[in-house]
This record gives C-alpha cells, structure tokens and sequence, in this order.
C-alpha cells in the first residue's frame, strides 16, 4: 500500500477505494481490471504467445504502478506460483541441478519464478521514487503443498490442514519510517489483521460496525507497544462439521472433525511439530479453548455451498 500505494490482501478494496486509492487485484482465478484475456492452463502460456504467468503477473504489476504512481493505489498481487501444473521454466530447472529431478525440483523452479518477479515489484518501486512511502507486505494463504513438493518440516500438516503446516505461512513487511529492517516480533498474527491495518496506515478511521475480527498492526510493527494483547486466533473449513482449530497464546486446540477423532492440546512454544496431545495433562485449558470456538462458531453461518453445506 502507498499512502500515496499498498502492495497485498483483497476485499479491502471497497475499504480502501473509499479513500481515494486506485485498486487493481490481480490473482490465480482472473484480475479485478483486465490482466490480460484468454490465461492458458501451462505456467508458461499466456495472451497471445509464450510467457512464464509469474513474469506476466510482475509485468501487470509493474504497468499498474507506473500508470498510477502520481495517485494513492492498492495492488492485490496473487501469484498462481508454486501452483500445479508444475511446469518450470528450463533455464530455472537447469539452476536447480543439485535437486533432483522430480516434483521437488519443478516446485522449487515455480518458487524460483516468484522469487524474481516480487524482486521485479520491490524494483519497480525503487526506480519510480515509490518504495520509501509504499507498506508493501508478503505472506500466503496456506502451507506448503506436500503432495506437489513443498517440505514443512518440522510441521505437521499441508494445505487444506489447520495443522500448522497449513496455517502458519510467511508474513514479511516492509514499510520505510514504520518498521525498522530487521524486526522480528513474535506475536501471533492473522491476515485478518491487514484490513485494519491498512485502513489506518491509509489514514482512514476503522468503524466499530465492521465488527472486525483483525487488529491493526501498526504499534507494534513500529515498536510503539512491545506487545499485542493476547486474543484467541480461529480457523474452520467446511462448515460445524469440519476440521476447526483456536489458538491462544501459546496453546493451540485442533479439532479433526466430525468422526475423526479427538480434540487435541498442544502447546506450540515447546512442540511447534504438534506431536504430544497435553490434553490430560492440562483438561482446564482444553475445556476452555473449547468454550471459546464454541462460543465463535455460535456466531458463524453454515457453508452455502461445497463441503458442509447445507443439504
């Protein structure tokens, strides 16, 4: 994001476009404006001839600061990359010799890609004159894909999991004047957290209607306060009878789902792998972690459509 660009997370595009900001998002299933018509289903075929669809996403991305660099904008970049097809480029493939041939090495072509294009946008805003006002953020919206590659070690879990391996991911920030290179905060954090975020840094207010669930990071990215205060963090996928999970603290409650077994207690700070069930040996915390998704999930809707949805 500038205060006059913000590089990351979507459906605060209304949030943000109503403070004035040029929004484009651009992202696996299509772009908010136009990136470009007729995406082929190989990595490296795009428009009307061949292209690597990473560098086609740092070109769009490129284009839309250079078109919109004189005015405050939002830019949603979401790279398909390390997504299957994992169809890398030869000249990476070629770099990553000392990998096996294999998934492992095409996954780590795909990352390679990235890579360089996310180089490409920090560039880009450097020779515009743009990146000493631009919060610019890097993260993800799940874990490594195990069956396609990814290695989460030490975790447990992929994604499609609430295991860890599936929900802890990357969050990078850079943001001249706010944070300082090199800080490393320890709080947990969920991309929840960047609409507020956002929304303040852009010097808008946040409404206490929007009833969010996110904080705004800002204090303590910048050092202001040494500490979030503590909260629970929740997950749930396909509906009451899905996989869910809560974390507060150090303590983090997964439950399976329906006819998969036990809810388990696991305390992070010592087990990040999730491998010792502390369940018997701390019952009150397990109880009230349970309270606490009970009393969240009262306040949800089930899935309107896919798994869990109501027949």
């Amino acid at each position: 994001m500038r205060h006059k660009g913000l590089l990351t997370g979507l459906t605060l595009a209304i949030a943000l476009g109503g403070l004035g900001a040029a929004v484009e998002a651009q992202q696996q299933g299509g772009t908010g404006q136009g990136m470009g018509q007729g995406m082929g289903m190989h990595h490296g075929m795009q428009g009307d001839g061949p292209m690597d669809l990473a560098d086609r996403f740092g070109e769009a991305a490129c284009r839309f600061i250079r078109e919109h660099k004189e005015e405050p904008f939002f830019l949603f970049v979401s790279f398909t990359a390390p997504h299957g097809p994992l169809q890398a480029k030869p000249e990476h493939l070629a770099k990553l010799a000392a990998i096996p041939e294999g998934r492992r090495r095409n996954y780590a072509g795909l990352m390679l890609s990235l890579d360089e294009n996310v180089g490409r946008i920090l560039d880009c805003l450097e020779e515009e004159g743009l990146a000493g006002e631009t919060l610019v953020v890097f993260t993800n919206d799940n874990g490594g894909q195990t069956a396609l590659g990814a290695d989460n070690t030490p975790l447990s879990g992929r994604k499609g999991s609430l295991l860890e391996g599936g929900v802890r991911v990357p969050f990078a920030v850079r943001w001249p004047g706010t944070v300082k290179p090199g800080t490393v905060i320890d709080d947990p954090v969920i991309s929840l957290d960047l609409l507020p975020t956002f929304v303040t840094a852009a010097g808008g207010e946040v409404k206490p209607e929007w009833e969010l669930d996110g904080v705004d990071l800002a204090a303590r990215l910048s050092g202001r306060v040494e500490a979030l205060a503590e909260r629970p963090l929740f997950w749930r996928q396909h509906g009451s009878s899905g996989e869910k999970a809560v974390r507060l603290g150090r303590w983090k409650l997964h439950v399976p789902g329906k006819g998969k077994g036990e809810a388990r207690l696991f305390d992070l700070s010592a087990d990040v792998a999730e491998s010792r069930d502390l369940s018997e040996v701390h019952p009150e915390v397990r109880e009230n972690l349970l309270r606490r998704l009970a009393a969240w999930e009262a306040g949800l809707e089930e899935p309107l459509w896919g798994p869990g949805a109501k027949k």
